[in-house]
């Protein structure tokens, strides 16, 4: 997924791309509004991550601490955004879209351990699921010879 994001900054404007898990997140900060984003009102695995890499970009976020009780007490972040937004967005055609980044390196992977040409790309999926098979079942006899 891409967006385009345009902040609003007084009398100036601009406009980012982003895409993947640093777009989400800022789309998410741009829905919550002035009440901003919590780990624990929209969850995320990084959200500090994402923050920081948002604010390298030239994109200022607030961050407020807050504190929480409960079983675990103890603070977490606010993330605001101080100015008004807009997002847009947009998902790639089919013609653009590409596998999962593990599935070219599994494939190179099989091609190298069982020294097999052609290409994979001239391949059927049956032969695929095949030597995925042989594969795994390699790994399964000689272990630490065959990881993946």
């Amino acid at each position: 997924m891409k967006i385009q994001a345009t902040l609003n900054l007084g009398e100036q404007s601009r406009t980012f791309e982003l895409k993947g898990r640093l777009g989400w997140a800022m789309a998410q900060l741009v829905e919550a509004g002035p009440s901003g984003v919590t780990p624990f009102t929209c969850p995320a695995p990084r959200w500090s991550a994402y923050i920081f890499d948002l604010r390298e970009l030239g994109i200022p976020v607030e961050i407020h601490m807050e504190q929480h009780q409960g079983n675990y007490p103890g603070s977490h972040a606010r993330y605001v955004l101080p100015f008004h937004a807009e997002v847009k967005a947009w998902k790639k055609r089919e013609h653009e879209r590409r596998a999962p980044l593990g599935i070219p390196r599994l494939l190179k992977r099989i091609t190298e351990a069982l020294k097999i040409y052609p290409p994979m790309a001239l391949m059927t999926f049956a032969e695929v699921d095949a030597r995925c098979a042989v594969l795994h079942k390699l790994n399964e006899e000689n272990p630490r010879d065959w990881k993946f």
